[in-house]
């Protein structure tokens, strides 16, 4: 399974409204199937949509998040606060710079 990490992070198009959800897997609950009910009708010109999420186990909405444009980035060892703490600011630092908004559900 490919996740897409800091290195991988490109800049979103400058015209649109880039958007970055933080949720513990992309799986088929409430508020993850929310989201990809907005992910498939948002107009993708103008909102750029990606998910960080803190396993590495696949979820089952990764593949269409990818092929529908966005991106999953994982943001590893959310039990372990000292190791998870460092990861999440260096991928908002690195992740910033075309970002807009941050939501987060976990």
């Amino acid at each position: 399974m490919h996740y897409t990490n800091s290195r991988d992070i490109q800049k979103a198009n400058e015209h649109s409204i880039h958007i970055l959800h933080v949720v513990g897997e992309m799986n088929m609950a409430g508020i993850e199937t929310w989201l990809m009910y907005i992910l498939r009708h948002i107009d993708r010109d103008r909102f750029q949509m990606d998910f960080l999420v803190n396993t590495a186990q696949p979820g089952a909405y990764d593949e269409e998040i990818r092929a529908l444009g966005s991106k999953v980035i994982l943001c590893s060892h959310p039990l372990r606060s000292w190791l998870h703490a460092p990861n999440f600011k260096r991928i908002l630092h690195e992740y910033t710079a075309g970002l807009h908004c941050v939501f987060s559900n976990s």
